[in-house]
């Protein structure tokens, strides 16, 4: 009798587990996981953070196949003559965007503002970029972009790209500023 005894409530405790309730469970959250960064993938915008600046994204149609009137539209273009700041552990290096691609071997296209004591000077940057914009302007009739295409290097701490690109948007007179990357001097 005591061995029966024993048995059935062996038997007992062993149906008594709830297995499926912990799957199910574990399948919830990580579904649940999975949305989460689905949602977060789909509604993130091209601005961020603590310092408004954008990131370039390729310009390309896209067909509205569920007929919902969606359309496309571009804020600005980026062309060769739109002015790019990149940022070293040495100085600054600006000119335009062709002077940094398709004309890089020259050297005559470019200007640096050396950084003091590993401080970045972003005051004599924003002035020297004042000064060579109205020269370009006055002397090769380029008409001023309000577009700045900021690219650091790999090696910058970021608090000091945010404080760079908080001061070029304040000071800088320009409606964007739009972050780059893949730099490698």
């Amino acid at each position: 009798m005591t061995y029966r005894w024993m048995t059935s409530r062996t038997k007992k405790k062993s149906s008594d587990l709830e297995w499926p309730i912990v799957i199910a469970t574990i399948g919830i959250l990580g579904l649940s996981v999975i949305l989460g960064f689905g949602f977060r993938a789909v509604t993130m915008q091209s601005r961020y953070g603590v310092v408004s600046a954008e990131i370039p994204v390729v310009q390309a149609a896209v067909k509205d196949l569920g007929f919902h009137n969606f359309e496309e539209t571009t804020y600005d273009s980026l062309k060769d003559n739109t002015t790019a700041v990149l940022m070293t552990l040495k100085g600054f290096y600006f000119g335009d965007l062709a002077s940094f691609s398709s004309a890089i071997e020259r050297n005559d296209n470019k200007f640096v503002v050396p950084h003091v004591d590993n401080i970045p000077r972003t005051g004599d940057l924003i002035v020297d970029l004042e000064k060579w914009q109205k020269n370009r302007t006055a002397k090769a009739n380029i008409p001023r972009d309000n577009v700045l295409v900021f690219v650091p290097s790999g090696d910058i701490p970021m608090p000091i790209v945010i404080q760079v690109l908080a001061q070029l948007k304040e000071h800088g007179n320009y409606a964007r500023v739009i972050l780059g990357g893949g730099f490698a001097l």
